[in-house]
């Protein structure tokens, strides 16, 4: 006991162990013997003492020492004495016991010389004493314990010690786990920023083709349009023209009207005949007769021009409005791709994250990975046919992708009687070879057969003796849980609000 109280109070002699242990009224700690009964001790810290409790606790450790330097000054110097305990030969050894018990006794001389040595000076001081003297005894003692220390107030403060060091030991523990742990997700989440990236670049690579097509498809709408605007002024310069060369007919018969009403003669006059000879009767019928069949076939000319015009502008605007309509589909096709696209790269957004925080290791990974550029790669070889070790996972199905949208481009373009006849000509050979391989099946199945009766006449005949053999029955097959898709979408739904959100 005295032993131990007083490498207490070397380790602690100042600072309590009251002030390293959070300060609540009571915990309970369960504390079990070698015997397995388990006990509860309550462990109780004082809240209110103030100064005055701290002043009187011999264990108050002073700022400037460190608990953790003692402990571990305490385990190197454990460590020495059992390397000299080693090396001693074995009459030199002593058991633990015998050890603490010479300790003991030579404590307690020591106490009992110090306690001797004490009274003579203080018998020896007490003649020559002052009263300056007691109060420099007062300052002196003052930190010291009043009161004797009983054994289960020693207990309770060794155990708020060892409580205080378990604490500090999980918590050290903890911490160090959580850094751990922070790097960990730290390097998981560089992972997910480069996928990110990587699917952001491809994304904005995608959309600048979208817009590069969309310019494309701008610019041939905005030619067409121009090629119709000339063809529209082009038809209203030649009604304009027919306009006026109508109004030049008319201007002209108004004209010849009014010179024959100013030849007519007036009422008192006798008329006077004009033509003298039937001749120049005919010679003017035969002249007015050819300018009128020149006009008639200038007429007709002018209505064949004008027919082919308005035939040639119904044309035009039939196939403007059929590249129009094109041109809209084009682009409807195109906005309805975008948006597809954009809705797959958030499901691959959403997947990839998921792929990256899940329990996956990177060996893991990277077969995934390898695996699936094989697959691409055999796709790629048995729709294009190259063989380029240099091209990515990535551009293997850029290009599949280009290949699958000008064939469904091709496609579109054939006439339906030429595919539906090229179906049934398909299916008539897929009909006409399972015909071919069901037939050759019961061919072999027919001679098997024969082949098996053939051997059975062949054999000998067994006489079966004892008891007939019965066919054991297998043990019920073990129904596997599959999991419904449902509940894969709400566990999913479930790790992307826990990682995301």
């Amino acid at each position: 006991m005295s032993s131990e109280s007083v490498t207490l109070s070397n380790v602690f002699p100042e600072n309590s162990a009251s002030e390293l242990i959070p300060r609540t009224k009571t915990r309970s700690i369960s504390n079990s013997t070698k015997s397995g009964v388990g006990a509860k001790s309550l462990v109780s810290v004082p809240i209110e003492d103030g100064g005055k409790h701290m002043e009187k606790n011999p264990f108050r450790m002073p700022s400037d020492v460190d608990f953790f330097v003692f402990r571990d000054q305490e385990k190197e110097k454990r460590q020495a004495e059992l390397e000299v305990q080693k090396s001693l030969k074995i009459h030199e050894k002593t058991t633990l016991m015998k050890a603490k018990l010479g300790g003991v006794r030579k404590e307690a001389h020591k106490e009992n010389r110090e306690e001797d040595e004490s009274s003579r000076s203080k018998e020896t001081r007490q003649d020559t004493e002052s009263p300056d003297d007691s109060v420099w005894r007062l300052d002196v003692t003052k930190a010291s314990p009043l009161e004797k220390e009983s054994l289960l107030e020693y207990t309770k403060k060794k155990r708020e010690m060892f409580l205080l060091q378990y604490a500090l030991f999980v918590k050290r523990n903890e911490i160090q786990q959580m850094e751990t742990t922070a790097v960990n997700e730290e390097t998981k989440l560089e992972k997910a920023e480069q996928f990110l990236e990587e699917d952001a670049s491809t994304f904005d690579e995608f959309l600048k083709e979208n817009d590069r097509c969309s310019v494309d498809a701008i610019k041939i709408a905005d030619k067409e349009t121009k090629l119709k605007m000339d063809k529209v002024a082009e038809i209203r310069k030649l009604s304009a023209q027919v306009m006026s060369i109508k109004r030049s007919e008319s201007s002209y018969q108004m004209g010849r009207m009014q010179n024959d009403l100013r030849a007519l003669p007036d009422e008192d006059e006798e008329p006077v005949l004009y033509f003298t000879d039937p001749q120049q009767l005919m010679k003017i019928f035969t002249e007015l007769e050819e300018q009128n069949l020149s006009l008639i076939q200038n007429s007709q000319d002018t209505e064949e021009a004008l027919e082919e015009l308005k035939h040639d502008l119904v044309l035009a605007k039939e196939r403007m409005a059929k590249e129009t309509k094109q041109l809209n589909e084009l682009i409807s096709r195109i906005t309805a791709s975008i948006e597809a696209e954009e809705e797959k790269s958030a499901e691959l957004q959403i997947k990839s994250r998921v792929f990256s925080f899940e329990q996956h290791s990177e060996e893991d990974q990277d077969i995934m990975l390898d695996a699936l550029h094989k697959k691409v790669k055999e796709v790629y070889q048995s729709c294009l046919g190259d063989d380029q070790a240099s091209l990515t996972t990535l551009q293997m199905l850029m290009y599949i992708e280009n290949q699958m949208e000008d064939l469904l481009d091709r496609i579109e373009l054939i006439p339906t009687e030429k595919l539906e006849l090229a179906e049934k000509l398909k299916d008539k050979e897929r009909r006409k070879r399972l015909r071919e391989e069901k037939m050759r099946q019961q061919k072999i199945h027919q001679e098997e057969r024969l082949r098996r009766a053939l051997e059975r006449a062949q054999a000998d005949t067994k006489k079966t003796t004892g008891r007939r053999l019965i066919f054991r029955s297998d043990p019920p097959a073990s129904k596997q849980k599959i999991e419904k898709e449902e509940e894969i979408a709400v566990k999913e739904l479930e790790e992307t609000n826990y990682f995301f959100n």
